[in-house]
C-alpha cells in the first residue's frame, strides 16, 4: 500500500512538472509529496501495531471467556463463597453453605476450574488407613473476577 501511495504522490509531481508550472511550484509539490509519503509510512507502520495488539487482544478475551460460556449465577455464588471465606474449600462444605446437589456443584467446580478461577489445591486420596477429600482453592485471576463482577 505504501508503494502505491509513493508512486501517486510521484505522478502528482511528474504532472505539475508536464504541466509547465513554475519550478518553485514543482519544488513544493516535490516537497509535499514527501512528506505526504513520510506520513503513509508511518500510517502503515501504526495500523500494523494496531493490527498486532488488536490480534493479542482477541487472544486474552478468548481466554477469560472460553466458548462463550459466561458464569451462571450459582457458579458466580460458589466462586463468592470462596473469596468470602478466603480459605480451601471441599465440595462437602461448598454443599453445606449451598442448597446444591453434590453433582451440581461438581459442575460449577469444573466450570471454575476450566476457566482457572480455581485450583485444586489438596488431591483427594483413599488408603487403607483413611481418605481425603480434594480441596480447591481461589486463583488470583478469581479474586479478580470477584472484585470485578460481583458487589459486596
Amino acid at each position: 500500500m505504501g508503494t502505491a501511495a509513493a508512486e501517486t504522490a510521484k505522478d502528482f509531481v511528474r504532472i505539475a512538472a508536464n504541466a509547465g508550472l513554475a519550478k518553485e511550484v514543482i519544488t513544493l509539490l516535490g516537497r509535499k509529496a514527501a512528506l505526504l509519503t513520510e506520513q503513509v509510512a508511518a500510517l502503515e507502520s501504526e495500523s500494523a501495531h494496531l493490527k498486532v495488539e488488536n490480534a493479542n487482544l482477541k487472544t486474552q478475551l478468548k481466554l477469560l471467556s472460553r466458548e462463550g460460556e459466561e458464569l451462571s449465577r450459582d457458579t458466580i455464588k460458589i466462586l463468592k463463597l470462596f473469596f468470602d471465606r478466603a480459605s480451601d474449600l471441599s465440595t462437602e462444605e461448598i454443599l453445606k453453605s449451598s442448597n446444591l446437589k453434590p453433582s451440581v456443584a461438581d459442575y460449577h467446580i469444573d466450570v471454575l476450574l476450566k476457566k482457572k478461577l480455581l485450583r485444586e489445591t489438596t488431591v483427594g486420596m483413599q488408603t487403607l488407613f483413611g481418605s481425603s477429600v480434594p480441596k480447591f482453592g481461589l486463583t488470583s485471576l478469581g479474586r479478580r473476577y470477584v472484585l470485578e463482577n460481583t458487589i459486596n
